[in-house]
């Protein structure tokens, strides 16, 4: 369940990014993905603790982060094959989990850290 946000604790500015065909080929000859921007945004980007780690780690191994969002616009739903790209610490979160608020005001997101 997402917990209530209010405004002004969306202070960190992200984007979503989905893997896209580049056109390209790599060495090896297979096909090169590049990460393009489909929305930006401001979200809450948290740190996991305790209880909530553990719980989360039940459903994404290196889960460590929380992200929440206001809903999105409809040309677009939210995967878990996309990433949060958090601007100011140009840190990149692979998304595990994603739970809608029954009021469909927000979304939250159970992010761990990308290694790549």
């Amino acid at each position: 369940m997402v917990r209530p946000v209010n405004a002004g604790d969306m202070r960190h500015r992200v984007e979503l990014r989905r893997k896209t065909d580049s056109g390209t080929r790599d060495e090896a000859n297979r096909i090169a993905y590049t990460w393009a921007s489909i929305w930006d945004t401001r979200a809450l980007v948290e740190s996991l603790s305790g209880s909530e780690l553990e719980q989360a780690r039940t459903v994404m191994a290196n889960a460590s982060w929380r992200v929440i969002v206001r809903q999105p616009p409809q040309s677009f739903t939210p995967t878990t094959a996309d990433r949060w790209y958090v601007t100011r610490e140009a840190k990149t979160l692979e998304i595990g989990y994603i739970s809608h608020d029954p009021q469909r005001r927000a979304i939250e997101f159970i992010c761990g850290e990308s290694v790549s």
